[in-house]
């Protein structure tokens, strides 16, 4: 499915400069709106296909030209903002650890917790992956989730490219990871099955080496960033549990407890760190 371009160009949007473009309306709609009407079969298919998107994309080799305008994204290099609006997880680490210095000045944010999750960061960063080098890594979309697929029945088609960047096909994962955790937090398992059934089709990614550890380190980036667009609004305990600031919290206990005795495993179950209880498959977890 290609929709088809009708306008594009700059605007701007509370004096932040954006560019846009219009495109003719698919048939359909998004896949996480038509889920919970689909039967099994539908839902595998869906998932299936999703599965083949990815490796796709993962193997695919851009012109040069496009590969120079991907690494050189605007507003990579610009400041704060820039970090904030080229990726949704700002990486390499020092990207993120900018963030966390400026986190650590926000309303309701304790500046110790966003000390300790610079120190996860410093801790896991021999984990970093190699970004934005095209001699690497192909092409990743950079924000896979259910709003982003588009279900015609029976076809999946993928939206919203402008995240895309060079990097490991791990980090594709990441958005997925992350709302399979906050599904099993509010008591579904939408993402975690999704998660499950991309596993046998697209096994190569999740065999990545230290697979779980990665995945941590991406998601604290990511939840830094989360943390500051927007900014919390209240004090944590007024906060969904499913907040940013919640998950900030999990994560370093989880990054904490995982560097203690085995025994501790079962304070991380009980205490309900993240990822939640089951949110993952196994490749993912930390055991």
């Amino acid at each position: 499915m290609h929709p088809r371009e009708s306008a594009c160009g700059p605007s701007s949007l509370e004096g932040f400069p954006l560019s846009y473009s219009m495109t003719r309306r698919l048939a359909g709609t998004a896949l996480a709106r038509s889920w919970d009407a689909l039967d099994a079969t539908a839902r595998r298919t869906a998932v299936d296909e999703l599965s083949g998107m990815p490796r796709a994309l993962h193997t695919w080799s851009p012109p040069a030209d496009l590969a120079d305008t991907l690494v050189a994204r605007d507003g990579l290099h610009e400041g704060l903002d820039g970090m904030l609006g080229a990726d949704i997880t700002p990486l390499p680490t020092s990207r993120a650890l900018a963030l966390v210095d400026h986190g650590k000045a926000l309303p309701h944010v304790d500046p110790g917790l966003m000390a300790d999750a610079a120190q996860a960061i410093e801790e896991y960063r021999h984990l970093e992956p190699a970004v934005d080098d095209p001699s690497r890594h192909g092409v990743i979309h950079g924000d896979v989730h259910l709003e982003n697929l588009w279900w015609s029945g029976p076809g999946v088609g993928v939206l919203d490219l402008e995240r895309v960047r060079f990097a490991p096909p791990l980090l594709d994962l990441q958005r997925l990871c992350e709302r399979a955790d906050g599904d099993v937090v509010n008591g579904t398992d939408r993402h975690s099955t999704i998660l499950r059934r991309m596993e046998t089709g697209y096994p190569e990614v999740f065999r990545t080496p230290d697979a779980a550890e990665r995945m941590v380190l991406y998601s604290l980036a990511y939840t830094v960033r989360h943390l500051i667009v927007p900014p919390p609004d209240r004090p944590a305990r007024e906060l969904p549990p499913d907040h940013s600031l919640h998950r900030l919290h999990r994560l370093h206990r989880l990054h904490r407890l995982h560097r203690l005795h085995r025994l501790h495993r079962l304070h991380r179950l009980v205490d309900g760190d993240r990822p939640a209880p089951g949110a993952l498959p196994e490749a993912l977890t930390i055991s």
